[in-house]
């Protein structure tokens, strides 16, 4: 503490109530993220606000940067690489809460599955240098969440399980409901990767009226878009159909649920009915892959095969760059179906191509 005081030249005030009044400030900002208590923090935002100028010319001064991009975090759902670094700066200086709390929302700040051997290499160096015993529960169960996100980007999926169930038990201990939701969908979520769909499809009807029963907008999107996805995956076009209408009046933006419904009305609709659909969808859609899905979905509608092999290609460079399985199986699965009774040389090169994929 005293060499980097010494660095920046600081007058500061030695007094311990400051220095522990800023700390237990940084636990209540974040509570009031971790919690979405939004009315608490505007009146956070303002006691620091009135309270910046006299912790820089203390000891708490350490915690100055963290506040800030816990605040960038709560107010615009992401943070300047400024604020991060700044924010990093007096890690060392940090005991194990802090040290932890600038862990979790690094995850958020960052974003994990964008920046994952920059977040792997921060939460585990945390992880590694800082005692978990003492840490509190709120805490120390989003930080294991945290950890389950980059196993999950991984691919380590019993790994990232158990540090879910992990987060879990710690999160209970705080009653945080929304948050135990919210890790729970992950769990789900490695059950649909591992294509134990009754167990996915069963986890999710369940978060989903936990939900419903709190009104946790976000959470009841996600299961809806995700229910919908599983039916797809297992060709229930019906039930597909019915829970991205759900989906969309819950007010989901999610785009791929336009291409479920483009898939669905293919597959379940007269081809003058699924051409009609598939036209206004694509005529919606501004997310390119979503609206690739579309032109090679209008492809089979209109048997135009020069159209379907184009978008193929484009789709599955898409897919490869983000290597997701389970949508790479889906695509190929889509075309091979098409080709199955109106070309089998070509339906023959598509089962051996696929085959020859490389493991993901």
């Amino acid at each position: 503490m005293q060499n980097v005081l010494s660095y920046y030249d600081v007058a500061y005030d030695q007094s311990v109530e400051l220095y522990e009044e800023a700390y237990n400030f940084v636990i209540k900002i974040y509570e009031c993220i971790i919690f979405k208590n939004n009315e608490l923090f505007i009146k956070c935002e303002q006691e620091f606000n009135d309270k910046a100028e006299t912790f820089t010319f203390s000891r708490a001064f350490i915690f100055n940067d963290l506040i800030k991009y816990m605040i960038e975090i709560m107010k615009y759902k992401r943070a300047s690489d400024e604020i991060i670094s700044n924010a990093s700066r007096n890690l060392p200086l940090y005991d194990s809460n802090i040290a932890y709390i600038y862990g979790v929302i690094y995850g958020f700040g960052k974003g994990i599955c964008y920046n994952l051997a920059d977040s792997k290499k921060v939460l585990f160096d945390i992880y590694d240098s800082y005692p978990s015993h003492d840490i509190l529960p709120i805490i120390k169960g989003m930080f294991y969440y945290q950890l389950g996100r980059i196993s999950y980007e991984e691919r380590s999926y019993l790994k990232s399980l158990n540090y879910y169930y992990e987060a879990i038990e710690m999160l209970k201990v705080s009653y945080c409901i929304e948050r135990i939701n919210q890790v729970n969908i992950e769990i789900a979520n490695i059950l649909l990767r591992l294509k134990l769909y009754d167990e996915a499809k069963k986890k999710y009807l369940e978060l989903l009226e936990e939900a419903k029963k709190y009104s946790f907008k976000r959470r009841i999107t996600v299961c809806l878009n995700n229910l919908s996805y599983l039916y797809l995956l297992q060709k229930r076009y019906d039930e597909c159909e019915k829970y991205v209408m759900q989906a969309k009046k819950a007010g989901s933006k999610y785009h791929d649920l336009n291409y479920y419904l483009a898939y669905c009305a293919y597959k379940t609709k007269t081809k003058d009915n699924a051409r009609s659909i598939i036209s206004k969808l694509i005529n919606d859609e501004d997310d390119r892959y979503a609206s690739r899905m579309m032109k090679i979905i209008q492809g089979f509608v209109n048997n135009n095969e020069s159209k379907i092999d184009n978008y193929f290609e484009l789709i599955k460079k898409d897919l490869f760059k983000l290597d997701d399985k389970l949508e790479i199986d889906l695509l190929y699965d889509m075309v091979i179906s098409y080709y199955v009774k109106r070309n089998s040389d070509k339906c023959a090169k598509l089962v051996e191509e696929y085959l020859n994929l490389p493991k993901i």
